[in-house]
Order: C-alpha cells, then sequence, then structure tokens
C-alpha cells in the first residue's frame, strides 16, 4: 500500500489560501470524438440562454473574525449562544480571545463562540452597535490573483477552471475558460446557479461535462453540460448520498468518473460510468482497493488499482465492463502512477520503495494496445535517464507523450517526449512556465499547461501553448485579468503594527509590501516550545528561516500553557531565549536578506513533494525574531 505523507505548503500569508486540487484521473485525446446535440459556433455578441430556474444561492459576504479584544470588563461567556446559556467564564477588557464560530442571532445580538487565555472557552455576545462588547478583528484584506484548478483537453480544444481574481474579503467566483489553440482563451458565461466548486470537466461523446460538489459535505453538487464550453446547462442530480465526486474523463463510449465512496463510514475508492454524463452507475467494485485513477483513451478506459500488492491495470472498452490486464506493476509509493497513451502504445511511470538499498526508484513500463489484453514491458533504457530526475506528470498530443518533471538536486525543471515509451528525447526547458506545472495536458492541437508568475500578491496563473515541444508560447493576452503585482494598494497600508493583534490580522505579504525589513514590535506571551509537527520532505535551505516545523518560538496574545505552532523564524544571532511562560516584548521584520538564498530540493524517500513556485516570496514573508525580552512592569 502506498505509504502516506503529510505535506507542508508554504503559504505566503498569515490567513488561509486555496490550493488547487489533485488530478486523480487523466485523458490522452482522441481525433473522433464529437458532441451529440447542436455545438453550433455561438455568436460571441449575444449571452448564452438561461437554461436554469430558480433563486441564485446566496454568495459568501467578508471574512469572518477571527480574534477580538474584549471592551467590557465582566462579560460572561456561555455554555451555548443566548442569555439561556450556562456562565461558565468571565472576561475583562482588554483581554483578547480566538473565534472559533458564529455569529449566531440569539436575543437581538450577535453571538461567536471563543476560545480564550487557560483554556476559557464558550460563546459571547458580541454588544449592540452603540454598545459593542468585542472589537472584532478580521484579516485585512488583501488582493489576490486568479488560481486555474484544472486543465483539460478534448477535441474542441482546451479548457481550464478555478476562480477569478478578487479580493480576500469578497466571494470567490468560479471561472471558466477555453481555447481551440492555447494561445487565445475565452471566459466562459456561467449561469449564477453554477455556484458549488467545480472538481473536474472532461470532454466526451455528449459535449464538456462538468462536475462539482458541495462546499461543506464534499458531496455531489449539480453536473452541467455544454457544447462549446461557453454555454452550460444543467444536468439531473448525481443519485448517490455519502459519495464525493473527484474526477472524470471522457472517450468515444462515454464518461467514468472517479469517488470517494463514504457509504459504510470509511471512505475507499469507487467508480462511476456515464454514456452522456446524466445517468451514472457504479461499475467494476472491487473488494480491496486503496487508490484508484482511470486514464480515458480514444475508445476505451484504463484502470489502475492499488490492493497493497502492487498496481494492478484493468481496461474497458465501453466504461462498464471491466477485466485484470497485464498483471501488477510496481508500487505505488508516495505518488500516484502515472499513465499516457499515443498511437499504439500505453506507457506507465511507476514509483517503488526497494528495501535492500532503502531507495525509490521511477521505473517506465509500456504495453501495446489493440490486442485483448495488455502485456507490460520494463522500459530499462530509462532507468540512466531518471537517476537523478523525478518525472511528475505525463500528457499526450495522440502522438506524443509529454513527461515533465526536474532535477533530483535541485528541483529545476525537466521535460521529455516519446512516442512509444521506449526511445525519450529530453525538450528544452529553460526559460518557460516560471516553475514546474502541476497542470499539462494534450490533443490533436498540441500541448498545453499552467505556468505562473509570483508576485507579491501571489502566484499569477498563466497559460502555455506548444504545437511542438521544443516551442512553448506563453497566452497572447491574460484571460483571467492583469498581472496581480501587489496584495494592497499603494494607498492602502496599515499603520505599523504595535500591537498582537495588529500583527496578527495583516497578512505577511502586506507586511512585506508596506513595511519591507522595517523592525515591528509587539507585546505577546511566550509559550510552551511544542504542540505542533509533521513531515515536510525536501532539504530547505536556510533552514532556520524556511524549514516548517522549525519554527519553535511560539508567542500567543493571551496566557497559555501551549500556543500550537511555531509563530516566528529565529534569526542564528538571537541565540539566548527568555524563560517561557511569560509576557515579553517581540521585535522582528519581515523580507529579511537570506530570503534570496532560500532554495529547497526533493527528499529522494519522497521525491513528490514539489515546491513549484514561490519559495523565496515564501522566505521574505518569513517574520524573523531578532530580539525576544522579558516585558518590564511599569
Amino acid at each position: 500500500m502506498a505509504a502516506l505523507v503529510a505535506v507542508v505548503a508554504l503559504v505566503a500569508s498569515q490567513s488561509p489560501s486555496r490550493q488547487p486540487p489533485v488530478a486523480e484521473a487523466s485523458v490522452s485525446p482522441g481525433a473522433t470524438q464529437t458532441a451529440t446535440g447542436n455545438p453550433a459556433a455561438r455568436d460571441p455578441g449575444h449571452p448564452c440562454e438561461v437554461t436554469t430556474s430558480g433563486e441564485a444561492p446566496a454568495t459568501p459576504g467578508p471574512q469572518r473574525p477571527f480574534v477580538a479584544v474584549v471592551l467590557v470588563n465582566e462579560l460572561r461567556v456561555r455554555s451555548e449562544a443566548g442569555l439561556s446559556g450556562a456562565p461558565v467564564a468571565v472576561l475583562q477588557a482588554g483581554q483578547v480571545v480566538w473565534i472559533t464560530d458564529g455569529p449566531v442571532q440569539a436575543d437581538s445580538s450577535d453571538w461567536y463562540l471563543i476560545q480564550g487565555g487557560n483554556n476559557v472557552g464558550g460563546w459571547v455576545s458580541a454588544g449592540s452597535p452603540d454598545q459593542p462588547y468585542l472589537e472584532l478583528r478580521s484579516p485585512l484584506p488583501i488582493n489576490q490573483p486568479a488560481i486555474v484548478s484544472g486543465l483539460s483537453g478534448g477535441a474542441p480544444g482546451y479548457l481550464a477552471w478555478g476562480y477569478e481574481g478578487h479580493r480576500s474579503d469578497q466571494a470567490e467566483t468560479p471561472v471558466v475558460v477555453v481555447s481551440s489553440d492555447g494561445a487565445t482563451w475565452s471566459q466562459a458565461d456561467l449561469p449564477s446557479e453554477m455556484t458549488d466548486s467545480i472538481v473536474s470537466i472532461a470532454w466526451g461523446p455528449a459535449g464538456w461535462i462538468a462536475v462539482t460538489t458541495e462546499g461543506m459535505t464534499g458531496e455531489a453538487g449539480t453536473f452541467w453540460r455544454s457544447d462549446d464550453g461557453i454555454c452550460w446547462t444543467s444536468l439531473p442530480g448525481f443519485d448517490f448520498a455519502n459519495v464525493s465526486p473527484r474526477s472524470v474523463v471522457g472517450s468515444s463510449a462515454g464518461y467514468a468518473l472517479t469517488a470517494g465512496d463514504n457509504r459504510t463510514g470509511s471512505t475507499k475508492p469507487a467508480l462511476f460510468f456515464s454514456p452522456e454524463g446524466q445517468t451514472w452507475n457504479e461499475v467494476d467494485p472491487q473488494t480491496v482497493i486503496f487508490g484508484s485513477g482511470v486514464l480515458a483513451m480514444e475508445s476505451d478506459f484504463l484502470r489502475w488499482v492499488d490492493d497493497g500488492n502492487g498496481t494492478h491495470t484493468r481496461i474497458s472498452a465501453d466504461g462498464r465492463t471491466w477485466h485484470g490486464s497485464g498483471g501488477a506493476l510496481p508500487g505505488p509509493w508516495n505518488n500516484e502512477p502515472l499513465f499516457a497513451a499515443a498511437g499504439r502504445w500505453l506507457v506507465a511511470v511507476t514509483t517503488e520503495y526497494v528495501a535492500a538499498t532503502a531507495t525509490v526508484v521511477q521505473t517506465v513500463w509500456r504495453a501495446q494496445l489493440g490486442g485483448s489484453d495488455l502485456v507490460w514491458e520494463r522500459v530499462t533504457d530509462t532507468e540512466p535517464l531518471l537517476a537523478d530526475n523525478t518525472i511528475d506528470s505525463l500528457a499526450s498530443d495522440g502522438s506524443t507523450i509529454l513527461a515533465v518533471g526536474y532535477e533530483a538536486t535541485n528541483a529545476e525543471l525537466r521535460m521529455w517526449r516519446t512516442s512509444d515509451g521506449n526511445t525519450w528525447d529530453e525538450v528544452l526547458a529553460q526559460g518557460v512556465f516560471g516553475g514546474v506545472p502541476e497542470l499539462v495536458t494534450g490533443t490533436g492541437a498540441g500541448f498545453s499547461a499552467v505556468g505562473g508568475t509570483v508576485t507579491l500578491a501571489g502566484v499569477n496563473p498563466v497559460f502555455w501553448h506548444a504545437t511542438d515541444v521544443d516551442r512553448w508560447t506563453p497566452e497572447r493576452a491574460p484571460v483571467l485579468g492583469r498581472l496581480v503585482e501587489s496584495p494592497v494598494n499603494v494607498d492602502a497600508c496599515p499603520s505599523v503594527p504595535t500591537t498582537m493583534v495588529d500583527w496578527l490580522v495583516m497578512p505577511a505579504s502586506v507586511g512585506v509590501e508596506c513595511f519591507g525589513d522595517t523592525p515591528i514590535t509587539f507585546r505577546a506571551w511566550l509559550s510552551m516550545p511544542g504542540g505542533c509537527g509533521g513531515l515536510s520532505p525536501g532539504m530547505y535551505e536556510p533552514a532556520w528561516l524556511i524549514r516548517p516545523f522549525d519554527l519553535s518560538i511560539i508567542v500567543t496574545p493571551f496566557e497559555t500553557p501551549y500556543g500550537s505552532c511555531g509563530s516566528l523564524a529565529q534569526h542564528p544571532n538571537l541565540t539566548i531565549l527568555p524563560d517561557p511562560q511569560q509576557w515579553v516584548m517581540v521585535t522582528g521584520h519581515y523580507d529579511d536578506p537570506a530570503s534570496e538564498t532560500c532554495r529547497w530540493a526533493p527528499d529522494p524517500l519522497y521525491p513528490f513533494a514539489v515546491v513549484r513556485y514561490g519559495l523565496v516570496q515564501a522566505c521574505r514573508e518569513r517574520f524573523v525574531a531578532m530580539a525576544i525580552v522579558p516585558e518590564v512592569e511599569p
């Protein structure tokens, strides 16, 4: 069974950030898939016809407060929201508390669930507008670039989905963009009701099918169909409770949907098939299964299954009837196997742990298509190529397979191509994408990938395309809007924080933009070390600045024995710290000069925890403690 690794994402902010989902299925393009219905060209001057009814769901409001300062003495903390709740504690003016839930309306007031010092917890009233009991503080709003969550290919071209760029205190707006050639993109006219999270979109015999999930439950939301990727109509509901859709792929036979099946109380992979994206049936149930994914080819499907004893491949011509084929491939180890088809060849890249040498190796396999069964052969000639590199993804345009990866020593981008899985040529990768792209797909028109331009505001997505994999070109005009360079407008910088609450509500990117390495001082409670940990594979340099879980200085805005994860990076010159469990004065800064030297290299045992973009920016956003001294009593 694949080993599980907890990987910490480098978040360049003190507020939550969005992360794209991990794809569980892939597609090798076929040139003969044609959508049913009427895929006639739409007049771009006319809006899409409204095909759904009912009121649009309410959109999220501004960011919820996460910290508050108590404004009055003897503020009761109650066991539940409302005056009927039993008093459990009392707060005094000036105390700081975390906001963990709410607001809940009760007795003509908003109530919030709080967590304070010495494990005080419960519900408190916020008071009234003219007599507030709490000073509620939310993160300062920042400008956020668009995010591309997924990329798909089909007979009409390319389609990508994600969210538009926006201010963090505004609702996220789903976005779909399409392109016939990868160079020029157009934005879809999404129905106002299309608000559930888009998890996957695939092309097949009924056109583009979009699969969504409800944000709170993860269960299936409304599914949608489109002939051109621009105009969308809703489909009948996916009638399987406690099933969470993950990824959909399409071939000329129909659509295969992978999902997480929670119907028995524990989640396991499941597979569903539909000929037209509307009526779904569960197919190919497996007794023991730890992982699974699907590849759609021109007319067939391939499914891989991890049963704890290797990667088994199963094939289906119609999506309904499946059979084992080709025996077991090695692995997987800490990463899903990769598959792609080109011409009459199917190529697999698997990862396995070799106990004898305590190393992880990738191996390349190929099997010929067209017969009733797959016969896998190991391509040993590629092993010298992979000795110092890792293949991260495969994509196909129908005749060529593109492998995208990186060097094992420095995570620099590397790419290769093959038409048969046996002969591999390296592709020039210098100066493209801005990092290692996570999203790459192919169609009969070539390849498309999502790169990124890193600014203080974050990673701005950029679409790249190639008809010849030696020549990559960025999109002609940014379909997702102009480059978002700054997290705040020039005139919107806050004052230099003088309290820990002021510092907490200021995203780190704002600290870098507005104050650079200017010293910032605030009062804080120095907590006991510990209370946070995990595995973040790879070599981080300098470790004191960027390595996760090495932030051993834990400060909080109230007295508490333990304060969860570390808050501050400890500069090498800060060699002596005060004893914990006391109030201290902290002085530090953002944008440390050492940020420019930040580097990351993969761990040989966990080569897939790749840092793709923005490592230097993440280092700049670390708050580096230069001095911590006990508070002097007045």
